[in-house]
């Protein structure tokens, strides 16, 4: 009897060895199944990415956008409001509007087709209209000291016509400060100037201006389809410039005691009123990478190309008509096929780089500005 309990003691202990180390191979085998590696990307607020060109680039970072491509009702010419993309209406504050819409004054905004691909997504045509947003400090990195430490905006437009010697494409404005016992302007705009044929893009942050692309062609700019646009600054370091592929560094020699803040003068867009048609307008309150252009450049081509209405046909027909069909091929192919011509376009166009040295101008020459509150 004690022997026959001995055996089965040991019989037992052995099943639930095995058990034990089955168990073990088949957690590590769904853990194998399921891994999946993210790549880093350097920078300090950005969680991963998101490789969805429906989405926004970084959309877990953007603070605030506007555009054609998810809801054109957003669009309410009664109100005369541009409301925010993600915006739940039943959670809006229209008094306080930290990050919830432009508004515009004068005429309506009407769509027009863009010209990439008729099924695609339309721009609004924002000629001699400006975009009235939010006040300023609601964009500072800290909203209690209204102090702008990084940022990165993105835009994508068509621009029709430009026939205004300065024409400001956006615009932050802050308060004069004392510094170093001098009276200083603070604000940060991009500023497209018109000379004769040849357009200067001049960024303005603080009281400094950079005059970044020199001596482009205006007609090479309005023939393309599409413009798109990437600012990415950081404070006391540098910041970015990206226009169509082209990419410009500038580096910042900026006194420790400068600081940029923002007040309660709205941020504009279109200030200078250019003959544009506006498809996005992204802000996020981190310096993005440059390669986020590249993400930018796929997302609007998704829209504009009519993929994302491809893309909702196929849904419906798997919904109607259950039985197999070809559209996910025929899908599948015209998405590796926009892919690849957006991915050839960017391989084939130069990257420059390069280091300009800052412009000083007087703090009086741009006005300074009073906070209204």
């Amino acid at each position: 009897m004690r022997i026959f309990l001995i055996k089965l003691l040991g019989f037992l202990i052995g099943l639930f060895i095995t058990l034990l180390i089955i168990n073990y191979f088949d957690v590590k085998r769904k853990e194998i199944e399921t891994f999946e590696v993210i790549p880093v990307v350097p920078s300090s607020n950005i969680n991963k990415i998101v490789n969805d060109n429906a989405k926004n680039p970084y959309y877990t970072d953007k603070y605030m956008c506007i555009n054609t491509y998810f809801d054109a009702t957003k669009i309410d010419n009664i109100q005369k409001k541009w409301f925010e993309c993600d915006l739940d209406k039943s959670k809006m504050n229209i008094t306080s509007n930290e990050k919830h819409y432009f508004s515009y004054e004068t005429s309506n905004i009407t769509l027009k087709p863009n010209i990439i691909n008729d099924n695609g997504e339309y721009g609004a045509d924002i000629n001699n209209i400006v975009l009235s947003g939010p006040k300023s400090f609601y964009f500072a990195n800290n909203i209690e000291t209204n102090e702008l430490k990084e940022f990165s905006i993105l835009m994508s437009i068509k621009i029709n016509d430009i026939t205004n010697s300065d024409n400001i494409l956006f615009e932050l404005t802050g308060n004069s400060q004392i510094i170093n016992n001098k009276p200083t302007s603070s604000m940060i705009n991009l500023n497209i100037k018109l000379n004769k044929n040849k357009l200067d893009f001049i960024i303005t942050i603080g009281d400094k201006i950079y005059n970044v692309l020199s001596n482009i062609d205006k007609s090479s700019l309005i023939k393309n389809d599409l413009n798109e646009i990437c600012f990415i600054y950081s404070y006391n370091n540098q910041f970015t410039l990206i226009l169509n592929r082209e990419i410009k560094t500038i580096t910042i020699k900026a006194d420790n005691n400068e600081k940029i803040k923002l007040g309660s003068m709205p941020i504009l867009i279109n200030k200078g009123k250019m003959n544009i048609h506006l498809y996005s307008f992204i802000y996020y309150k981190t310096s993005l990478e440059t390669t986020v252009n590249e993400l930018f450049h796929k997302h609007n081509y998704y829209y504009l190309s009519g993929l994302n209405k491809a893309n909702l046909k196929a849904k419906e027909k798997e919904v109607v008509k259950p039985e197999p069909v070809n559209i996910q091929k025929e899908l599948k192919d015209l998405h590796d096929n926009i892919s690849k011509t957006i991915d050839d376009k960017i391989k084939s166009q130069v990257v420059v780089k390069s280091d300009i040295e800052y412009q000083k101008i007087q703090p009086l020459e741009i006005p300074s500005i009073k906070d209204s509150n």
